[in-house]
């Protein structure tokens, strides 16, 4: 949570919180699915061009071969509001996204 208070201004405010759900159904394989939300409808962050309320979640299974892990993600973030941009640059309220990330501890 961030509060702000300009002078000459009222107070303004904007928070977040998430959630993760953790399952390693065996040594060489889990799973995680993280759901957050921000609330910033009072504008005091830039988020795209206006105030908003953003949801997203994210999956993220995870592959271990002895000190390697390879972590595919998926993201979909939604907003109330048009802050994201497609693939012609228009306008819209969700965006649905992928990675790859690989980690390797000694």
């Amino acid at each position: 949570m961030q509060s702000q208070k300009p002078e000459d201004k009222s107070a303004k405010s904007w928070w977040g919180s998430a959630l993760y759900f953790n399952v390693d159904p065996t040594s060489n394989f889990g799973l995680t699915l993280r759901g957050e939300y921000f609330d910033n409808k009072k504008g005091v962050l830039s988020i795209g061009s206006m105030p908003t309320s953003i949801f997203d979640v994210t999956l993220s299974p995870n592959f271990k071969v002895g000190n390697l892990t390879i972590i595919p993600e998926l993201r979909l973030d939604a907003a109330k509001d048009d802050i994201f941009f497609d693939h012609d640059a228009n306008p819209t309220k969700s965006t649905f996204t992928g990675i790859l990330a690989a980690t390797y501890h000694f």
